[in-house]
């Protein structure tokens, strides 16, 4: 396992400069571990998972396809979504997948062998 290292930053200034329903964008100002001072811009994203599902040979991943407004266009990516706001949402979510095994959400498919 890689170890981390615990050096860090020190953040001199921080101000929100846009909040969203999923996200919201800070500029900072940081002097890094080796004494440089940055401005940067920090992209502060809400609960989210992924998920890595793979066959028991580990030959094929799942994977989905769907528009992103990013690229306006289809991607292929991993399932992934945002983590309800337990406060907000009923819990647990519901989730319906398919009765027969083997067989996958309308959105997802198999990257060809």
């Amino acid at each position: 396992m890689l170890k981390r290292p615990q050096t860090t930053g020190n953040i001199l200034s921080s101000k929100e400069v846009y909040r969203g329903p999923i996200f919201k964008v800070l500029q900072q100002t940081i002097q890094t571990p080796d004494g440089l001072t940055v401005k940067r811009d920090f992209v502060e994203h809400g609960a989210a998972v992924v998920m890595l599902a793979m066959t028991a040979d580990r030959q094929q991943v799942l994977v989905n396809q769907e528009y992103r407004v990013g690229i306006n266009g289809e991607a292929i990516a991993l399932p992934a979504g945002l983590i309800n706001d337990a406060k907000r949402h009923s819990w647990p979510p519901s989730v319906s997948w398919p009765k027969k095994r083997g067989t996958l959400p309308p959105n997802c498919g198999r990257l060809p062998s």
